[in-house]
């Protein structure tokens, strides 16, 4: 066999072996650690800059939380946003795995009482979309596509081990 053709075979393997990841359970594990790390920034209060979240302005949705703190979650405070006033949807997001990728959404889920206690208008994917207008959350801190990065590479490298 010629060495090109022992590089191309070698390139076609590789590539059988990353597409066979991408829809592997290692990878799903990927998808899942990337959620529960999102999710955490954003109850920490962070955006993807690693800035802080924008102040609430609204200060009768301020004493509205003062009044209800003990459902803000274990980070909430009743003057920080972080996207926890029922932690609906939060809860609600999901990932999707897709034939090359995974990708992060609020699924579109009924929602149950509201923190005044009133009936929900919107449902988790409508609040979503309303609060990427006023706080943009929705996208993937440097940290944590370098960590999204490490554990792809990581996997991908002991596929190439294996197949030697």
């Amino acid at each position: 066999m010629k060495p090109s053709e022992v590089i191309l075979k070698i390139k076609r393997d590789i590539e059988k072996d990353v597409a066979a990841y991408a829809s592997s359970s290692e990878f799903e594990l990927v998808a899942s650690n990337a959620l529960i790390d999102f999710i955490k920034r954003v109850k920490r209060g962070f955006l993807p800059s690693l800035s802080k979240i924008n102040p609430l302005e609204s200060e009768a949705y301020i004493k509205l939380r003062e009044r209800n703190r003990s459902k803000l979650g274990d980070k909430g405070k009743p003057k920080t946003s972080n996207a926890t006033a029922t932690g609906q949807m939060l809860n609600a997001m999901v990932y999707k795995m897709k034939p090359r990728g995974f990708t992060l959404f609020v699924d579109g889920t009924a929602r149950t009482a509201e923190l005044s206690g009133a009936s929900p208008k919107l449902n988790n994917a409508e609040v979503a979309k309303y609060y990427s207008e006023k706080r943009a959350i929705f996208d993937f801190s440097e940290p944590e596509l370098k960590r999204i990065i490490r554990n792809v590479k990581e996997d991908l490298l002991k596929i190439i081990r294996r197949s030697k």
